[in-house]
């Protein structure tokens, strides 16, 4: 039903004739406002119920100015005469407004979701406003892939708590499985756990005196990624979300229970690792061409495989696989 409800907002006619479309109730004026998610025009008073074909000059191929402002204000008006009119005698037909063929799409449809659930208010996605400048300082911030693909997950709301599973009708406690204090939203997980707090606590990063105030989820992510220009910053700050996120699945997939020296422990060696990689500076990569296949060898031989790589500043890499065909 909600797909039904989505194309009604998504169609709308695109005018030949006239003869079909409605003046007032079809949807054929290509007005897509952010706080208005309609085509329907903006009229004056009016009677009846007339077609798009009354406004038009019938044999002229144009609109008719004395007719549209009988019915819609100057801007509406202006709006109207903007739409080309098709030169033969053709039907007015239903088009999808969110491509540039008229055709629907399951990706522009999505699109169409996701804008109008964010208009709805609250923060179902945080990408929703980060422009394409903040993307790209995030997929080049000095920080393990995986952690950027963690936080592309938080700000996309994809990480599989309880508050979003709900979300979603599978049926489960709506609790957080650590503490079981309230139920597993983000801003509770990260933020307003005592795990969480106290991984806080001891990494020395205190949020609220380093320009990272919890009062909204929203606005602690915002400020988060203002420190991407700060390497070390970023990364101490992603590094405890992926460790209270890491002892959350310990509990929830694995059963165990942690103590808080140990989870301690398993942050302080895991920031020190990341920071010891040799993340800064472009990476140049070079692929070979063409297509290699194995040449035959042996039932009772051992195939090598080996590969490497270089980097300016003295850092490489090397792998080799051992296999019987």
């Amino acid at each position: 039903m909600y797909g039904r409800q989505l194309l009604e907002v998504g169609l709308r006619w695109q005018i030949g004739n006239g003869r079909t479309a409605s003046l007032i109730h079809s949807q054929w004026i290509p007005r897509f406002q952010l706080d208005s998610p309609s085509y329907n025009p903006q009229i004056l008073p009016g009677e009846g119920d007339p077609k798009v074909a009354d406004v038009i000059c019938q044999g002229e191929g144009r609109w008719c100015d004395t007719k549209l402002s009988q019915w819609f204000d100057p801007s509406t008006c202006r709006t109207i005469k903007a739409i080309p009119l098709p030169r033969q005698n053709m039907e007015d037909k239903m088009i999808w407004h969110d491509t540039k063929d008229g055709v629907f799409t399951v990706k522009s449809a999505y699109h169409l979701a996701v804008s109008l659930d964010r208009r709805k208010g609250g923060w179902k996605s945080l990408a929703s406003w980060m422009d394409k400048a903040s993307w790209v300082r995030l997929w080049n911030a000095n920080i393990p892939p995986k952690l950027k693909v963690f936080v592309w997950q938080i700000l996309n709301r994809a990480l599989p708590t309880t508050e979003a599973l709900i979300e979603r009708k599978v049926p489960i406690h709506p609790r957080y499985p650590v503490c079981w204090a309230s139920s597993e939203t983000m801003e509770h997980l990260f933020l307003d756990c005592p795990v969480a707090g106290a991984l806080w606590d001891y990494s020395g990063l205190d949020y609220l005196g380093e320009g990272l105030p919890r009062h909204t989820f929203p606005y602690f992510l915002k400020k988060l990624l203002a420190l991407i220009h700060q390497p070390t910053l970023f990364m101490a700050v992603v590094a405890v979300l992926w460790r209270i996120w890491r002892s959350r699945n310990w509990v929830v997939f694995e059963g165990k229970q942690f103590g808080f020296p140990a989870l301690m422990r398993q942050f302080h060696q895991q920031y020190e690792e990341w920071m010891a990689l040799p993340l800064a500076g472009p990476m140049h990569v070079s692929c070979p061409t063409g297509s290699h296949q194995l040449a035959p060898v042996a039932a009772d031989s051992i195939v090598c495989m080996w590969d490497g790589a270089t980097k300016s500043g003295c850092h490489s890499a090397g792998g080799i696989v051992l296999f019987t065909p």
